[in-house]
């Protein structure tokens, strides 16, 4: 993915070609060592098997370990940049690029955004009326307008300029942000990309980019799976230090006149996730224990009460009766409901938080051997994904 070809002129505007100029510092930040911090070990001995059934010593060791190693258990891969001549080399997936010293990784979040959805796609979006345009190119028209009304007129260039962050905003950085870390790994198919430029099938493709960040920034190892049946879960996940695979369904409901969804937006939404659930209980796991996530697509609430009023509730009237008796086990292992509706705001600013529900049932047919490192991973990973980077990485 780099975009610099060694014979090009250099980003730093040396005027001399890259490969005879700031090459040298690129690669060797490539020959850098990558990923993720060392996989922890268990301190005395202890397998998977050993934790089933938990005594409450065991649940207390599991959680003394996991806040004893929580830097290691939890974080997003390493993303390298090193300055030279200037400015700053970054990697991007399996390349590299110069940036200006002054650009924020918010700016580079961006960047990296449209690269991966390329020029072409982008003229072609813009050439559109606005209202037939991908959301992707909206939410990229209200950043142009968003920093055009709050840059000061006698604005010195390289200088920060701070704005509160609206929905299409903050949507922007965290699908970027996604997509560096997924490119980090080498996680980022091309078929996921194509899909996200399909306005029919960008709402899929946007929700498991932001699960599988979620799941790789809370210590899991994912793999897409390669199929073209649509029976199959989405991919899979083993947790770096309990080695637990689960198979990973997601669903994102869709609601007229929102992320790409054709009509007018509703003005009292129904909850109505239930049937996306109902869904991924279908999905084939292979064997593997099924950890179902489900975005609700509700605005956003101001707290817990406000969350339950409007949706949690009525997810939890749904899922809580399965797998109450061990003569109806529950088909999941784990599941977790989620509201990333930031884009609901468009070019407002941002009111509310995307409160989460989880439940992991009583009984299942393959239940989860570990709950608490499940849910603490679970957690971490949603403290990471669902809010904006510090813009200074």
């Amino acid at each position: 993915m780099a975009d610099i070809a060694r014979t090009d002129p250099c980003g730093c505007g040396s005027g001399q070609a890259f490969e005879e100029c700031c090459i040298s510092a690129a690669e060797r930040l490539m020959s850098a060592p990558r990923g993720l911090q060392p996989i922890p070990q268990f301190p005395r001995g202890f397998t998977l098997d050993d934790f089933t059934p938990m005594t409450p010593e065991d649940h207390e060791f599991v959680r003394e370990f996991t806040r004893q190693t929580q830097r290691a258990l939890v974080g997003p891969p390493d993303l390298l940049k090193t300055p030279f001549n200037g400015g700053v080399v970054r990697t991007f997936g399996d390349g590299f690029t110069w940036r200006k010293p002054t650009e924020s990784f918010h700016e580079f979040c961006v960047w990296a955004l449209k690269i991966t959805f390329g020029q072409e796609w982008l003229d072609e979006q813009f050439a559109l009326a606005e209202g037939d345009r991908h959301v992707v190119a909206k939410w990229l028209m209200d950043l142009f307008r968003l920093q055009t009304r709050d840059t000061p007129p006698d604005h010195i260039p390289g200088l920060t300029v701070a704005s509160q962050a609206t929905g299409s905003a903050q949507e922007l950085v965290l699908l970027g942000r996604d997509l560096i870390y997924l490119a980090q790994i080498g996680k980022l198919p091309d078929r996921l990309v194509a899909r996200l430029r399909k306005k029919s099938e960008f709402q899929g493709a946007w929700y498991e980019i932001r699960v599988a960040s979620v799941l790789i920034h809370g210590g899991y190892e994912i793999e897409w799976i390669e199929s073209k049946s649509e029976s199959h879960c989405e991919f899979t996940a083993r947790h770096r230090f309990t080695q637990e695979t689960f198979a990973v369904e997601v669903k994102s409901r869709h609601r007229p006149g929102l992320l790409n969804q054709a009509g007018d937006r509703e003005e009292d939404p129904r909850v109505l996730a239930d049937r996306n659930f109902r869904a991924a209980l279908e999905k084939d796991t292979r064997g593997l224990p099924l950890l179902v996530f489900v975005d609700v697509n509700m605005q956003l609430s101001n707290s817990l009460e406000d969350a339950a009023r409007l949706w949690a509730q009525y997810m939890a009237n749904f899922i809580h009766p399965m797998g109450l008796s061990p003569s109806e086990p529950a088909k999941f292992a784990y599941a977790v409901c989620t509201n990333f509706s930031y884009h609901q705001y468009g070019d407002a600013p941002i009111q509310g938080m995307p409160i989460v529900y989880d439940k992991f049932p009583m009984f299942s047919v393959r239940p989860c051997k570990v709950p608490e490192l499940a849910r603490h991973a679970v957690e971490e990973g949603l403290k990471q994904v669902g809010s904006l980077p510090p813009p200074t990485l």
